[in-house]
């Protein structure tokens, strides 16, 4: 089952949610970061290929995200009604081969 609980309130933030996992990280798991991703709305969820010290092990790819989460720039991200879900670049590249 999920660790995240929906009584504490995530469903009803307001504000912009950036969230960040590693998509080898051994203490959160994905299954809950994407779940918190659905939970609040406006979310928005980035699973990076690391583990759980993301400003250490993608240290320029979390400085990115920050930056553009805190200038505003969310048109790159979300709408604020719909959660999104990115994936690794690397990842997207090798699922846009096999489907080719």
């Amino acid at each position: 089952s999920s660790g995240i609980n929906a009584e504490y309130g995530h469903a009803s933030l307001t504000c912009p949610v950036l969230l960040a996992v590693g998509k080898h990280d051994r203490f959160i798991s994905l299954q809950d970061e994407i779940s918190m991703n659905l939970i609040v709305p406006g979310s928005v969820l980035h699973i990076l290929n690391a583990g759980h010290l993301l400003p250490i092990e993608c240290a320029e790819e979390i400085n990115d995200l920050l930056e553009s989460f805190l200038s505003n720039d969310l048109s790159d991200h979300c709408s604020l009604h719909a959660a999104t879900l990115y994936l690794p670049k690397r990842e997207k590249a090798q699922s846009n081969e096999s489907t080719v």
